[in-house]
């Protein structure tokens, strides 16, 4: 496969000298910040494998597997707040007859 590469220079506002870029697939262009420019464009080969559908689904399904897991713990921190919260409630609701008990004194 051919890919195309940007070999750009750039000067930012605060700098006062040109810097050369990491070769790029993406073509930056000047803004109020930054200017670019392009000093050349190489193509390079680059060996691709074939794709393993297989395999790619089965990587697939762990990063699906961690990101359930992640979001059963993320909950399970959520409804642990939510039941403190109501503990806490509980508590006060409890506590507050004997609370006016005593102020009545």
């Amino acid at each position: 496969m051919k890919v195309k590469l940007y070999i750009q220079a750039e000067k930012s506002h605060w700098t006062n000298g040109w810097e050369l870029r990491e070769p790029s697939t993406f073509e930056f262009k000047s803004d109020t910040l930054t200017t670019y420019v392009t000093i050349s464009q190489v193509y390079v080969d680059v060996d691709t494998p074939e794709l393993n559908v297989k395999e790619l689904t089965l990587v697939e399904v762990e990063q699906l597997k961690e990101q359930y897991k992640k979001e059963q713990a993320d909950s399970q921190m959520r409804l642990n707040e939510i039941d403190e919260k109501i503990q806490k409630l509980l508590c006060i609701e409890q506590d507050l007859p004997e609370m006016l008990k005593e102020q009545a004194i």
